[in-house]
């Protein structure tokens, strides 16, 4: 586990909804710190918490929650030495992902850039927690909390994708009947530690985002 390492993205989190009295209503919250893993030389594991209460605050126990990820920003340009490391210098940020109604196939009007696939790619897996329990229930991206209704999980990604790509995460469980979603849009950081050296080729070894360089969305390259 060590420290992250990102530039020039903003992180944002969102709220949670649900259709029924108050005394009815669950609290989920999705919650990480600053640390992470290096899983291997392709990938890094980022460590994630559910926390599910009822209104007051009393922990929900043995709820079920579903997890799920969606691409929903990509960004382009290249690594650049900084005289400390390497450091992403972005031409554009924050482009929208093409799949518009999120059903993983290429529709009309979705190819912004023209090239013929959608971006950017799914990048991340949903994944258990490499330490914590409870996490995910075997053959599925559901957690079942404990009885401090706590939970755990990660996300599984290529270095390659580190601070170029983006995801929206959903946590949705149900209390009496009404469905109860919290969210969290996360971009996916790099290790300091995978930066620092600048006679090592960057992450993805040319240095370029996955998503092109040009400064302009509706560009592939």
């Amino acid at each position: 586990m060590k420290q992250i390492y990102t530039l020039g993205i903003v992180i944002l989190s969102a709220g949670l909804y649900a259709c029924s009295s108050d005394d009815d209503i669950g609290r989920i919250v999705i919650g990480n710190g600053n640390t992470m893993f290096s899983l291997n030389e392709l990938q890094y594991q980022d460590p994630y918490v559910i926390q599910v209460t009822d209104v007051d605050g009393n922990p929900q126990a043995n709820t079920t929650v579903k997890i799920r990820l969606r691409s929903t920003l990509y960004n382009k340009g290249a690594y650049g030495k900084t005289g400390e490391g390497w450091a992403p210098f972005y031409t554009i940020i924050n482009c929208p992902a093409e799949d518009l109604n999120n059903n993983g196939n290429l529709d009309a009007g979705e190819d912004t850039n023209g090239n013929g696939t959608l971006e950017p790619t799914n990048p991340a897996t949903v994944a258990n927690h490499p330490i914590l329990t409870p996490t995910l229930t075997p053959g599925s991206n559901s957690i079942t909390t404990d009885e401090s209704g706590f939970g755990y999980f990660s996300i599984t990604y290529p270095k390659s994708e580190a601070n170029w790509s983006s995801v929206l995460i959903t946590a949705t469980a149900t209390f009496s009947g009404s469905e109860n979603i919290a969210t969290k849009t996360q971009s996916l950081p790099a290790l300091l530690a995978d930066l620092e050296d600048e006679e090592i080729l960057p992450l993805g070894g040319d240095g370029n985002s996955p998503y092109g360089l040009v400064g302009d969305c509706a560009n592939p390259n």
